[in-house]
């Protein structure tokens, strides 16, 4: 279908394009050899092909018209400096799951050519893990570098699996070798579904979203961590560093739901204040939890909160970022974990990795705040105010409150347990 987009542009106007995969000789035996001369004889009046000229050293094809298609490989430097020293106004990355993001960025820079045509860039493949570029930008729309929205109508997309070719696919095919494929193979060349490997420690059904973000007065307890990560020299700039402070509230039908993650390269100063504002702002949610490492920069924070007001938890760091993930991995599995930040599920989806996972951290220790702190049971507290109109609960509450304030003793409490 893209080959036949490309055919359809290159006639429409006197114009270029190229198709890009990996590696040359892949993208030769499958679109040079292969697809692009079949588009051009089943799609289009018959002579089309040979009225073309098909240059077998630079490897371009150069239509009636002046168009041109070119093909290339990105392992070839030589051949990819020829190709990427032209303009193009359609670029095709072809099995674009093997390319890389900072490749394709570079070849994105020659769709520029100027012919009355809307210029366009193509990409198709066998959908790979969901920490690859691609699940990034046409599935979570971010910029897969930085972590921005994009604009969602730049990234469309569409699912073409073997079902809906069974016309040109061999009798027997799907049901005797795709359906026998192990699990995650069959996921990825049957049914087109982004995936993991064994190695991920988060897997990507335990990092869903919540169905309904819940209100405080679903909230039974709340654990918030901060994470300074002021130890990666990777991070560090001057006088800040990255840091990340993750809030989880537990409802008290016993599911955990992320409610705040904030992440940013902050001061110091403006560390303290924000680590601040999230105790101000969960303290009163019923049992509120809050906690950093138990090192020397951490334990300096947390002295200096501590002085602010706000109560810390020191738990014991482990230097094993992995043993540490591994540790909550049974509560993820259970299904009661929430994760709405889409900076959070990208990192989780992608840890361990290479690259430093600065949400993770606070994450995790959020968790194990969790795991220490929670009770077996929480009782939602009775709704004294239940089936009263707005007026007569404005009052009532105004009442108990001004009971409370001229601290009136257990008299609150009995009106309370009594009305």
């Amino acid at each position: 279908m893209l080959c036949y987009a490309l055919v359809i542009r290159s006639l429409k106007t006197k114009s270029r394009h190229v198709i890009l995969r990996k590696h040359f000789n892949h993208v030769k035996q499958s679109i040079w050899l292969d697809t692009l001369p079949k588009v051009m004889d089943v799609a289009f009046p018959p002579g089309l092909r040979q009225l073309c000229k098909w240059d077998r050293s630079d490897f371009y094809v150069v239509f009636p018209n002046g168009s041109e298609i070119w093909i290339g490989g990105l392992d070839d430097k030589d051949r990819v400096d020829k190709i990427l020293g032209k303009e193009y106004s359609t670029i095709f990355f072809n099995e674009c799951s093997e390319i890389s993001y900072e490749s394709m960025c570079v070849a994105l820079t020659r769709l520029s050519e100027r012919t009355g045509l809307s210029n366009k860039a193509f990409f198709d493949c066998n959908p790979p893990k969901r920490a690859h570029w691609t699940y990034k930008l046409w599935h979570e729309y971010l910029n897969p570098s930085t972590g921005d929205q994009v604009d969602k109508d730049d990234y469309l997309s569409i699912l073409m699996n073997p079902d809906d070719n069974r016309e040109n696919i061999a009798d027997g095919y799907i049901e005797n070798t795709l359906d026998k494929l192990p699990p995650h193979l069959r996921d990825r060349f049957r049914f087109g579904v982004y995936g993991y490997d064994d190695r991920d420690i988060f897997k990507p059904d335990w990092v869903m979203p919540s169905d309904r973000i819940p209100s405080q007065d679903d909230i039974a307890a709340v654990f918030s961590f901060c994470d300074p990560a002021i130890t990666e020299k990777e991070r560090a700039r001057e006088h800040s560093c990255e840091s990340a402070i993750v809030t989880m509230g537990l409802c008290y039908d016993g599911m955990i739901h992320e409610i705040e993650t904030l992440h940013g390269m902050w001061s110091y100063k403006e560390l303290k204040e924000t680590c601040k504002s999230v105790c101000d702002r969960y303290k009163s949610w019923k049992e509120f939890f809050f906690g950093v490492e138990d090192v020397a920069f951490q334990k300096a924070l947390g002295s200096d909160l501590e002085e602010l007001g706000v109560r810390v938890d020191y738990l014991r760091p482990d230097t094993d970022k992995v043993r540490r993930a591994i540790s909550i991995t049974d509560v993820m599995e259970s299904g009661k974990v929430k994760v709405n930040s889409l900076a959070l599920r990208r990192q989780l989806l992608e840890f361990p990795g290479e690259k430093l996972k600065d949400l993770v951290d606070a994450f995790v220790y959020s968790l194990k705040l969790y795991k220490i702190y929670a009770k077996d049971q929480y009782t939602k507290p009775k709704d004294i105010y239940k089936g009263l109109d707005g007026v007569s609960k404005d009052f009532w509450k105004a009442h108990f409150d001004s009971l409370n304030g001229k601290k009136s003793g257990g008299i609150v409490e009995l009106f309370k347990n009594n009305f």
